[in-house]
C-alpha cells in the first residue's frame, strides 16, 4: 500500500513539474524572459563588484561551462589559453581596439550569463 501512495505522489509531482515547465516556456515565449534578463544585466552593470568580477579571470566564459568529460575540460582550457594569448598580443602590440573588444566581449558574456541564470531561477518573481 505504501508504494501506491508513493506512486501517486510521484505522479502528482511529475504533473506539477510539467505544469511549471509549461508555464516557464510560456513566460519565455512571450518575450518577458528576455526583457527581464536585459534589465538584470543592466542592473549588474551598475554594481561595481559584479563589473570587476566580469572583467577579471572569474568572468571568463568557457565554451563548455558545465562539462564533466575530460575532452570538454581540455577544450575549455584551450579556449582560456587562446583568450589569454589574444590579450597578451593586444597589450604587446598596443592594440587598444582589440584589447577593448576582448574585454567587453568577456565581461558582457559573463554578466549576461549571470543575469540569465538569475532570471531562470527566479522567473516567478517577474510574472
Amino acid at each position: 500500500m505504501g508504494s501506491c501512495r508513493a506512486s501517486a505522489d510521484e505522479k502528482e509531482h511529475d504533473r506539477e513539474q510539467e505544469k511549471n515547465a509549461a508555464e516557464f516556456e510560456a513566460f519565455k515565449a512571450c518575450g518577458k524572459f528576455d526583457e527581464c534578463v536585459i534589465a538584470k544585466y543592466h542592473e549588474y552593470l551598475e554594481d561595481p563588484l559584479r563589473m570587476w568580477e566580469a572583467i577579471g579571470p572569474d568572468g571568463f566564459q568557457a565554451p563548455f561551462p558545465r562539462a564533466k568529460a575530460i575532452v570538454y575540460h581540455l577544450q575549455n582550457r584551450a579556449a582560456l589559453e587562446i583568450h589569454e594569448a589574444q590579450l597578451a598580443c593586444a597589450i604587446k602590440d598596443l592594440d587598444y581596439a582589440t584589447f577593448g573588444k576582448l574585454q567587453i566581449d568577456h565581461a558582457k558574456a559573463h554578466l549576461l550569463d549571470e543575469a540569465y541564470r538569475y532570471v531562470e531561477l527566479n522567473w516567478r518573481d517577474y510574472e
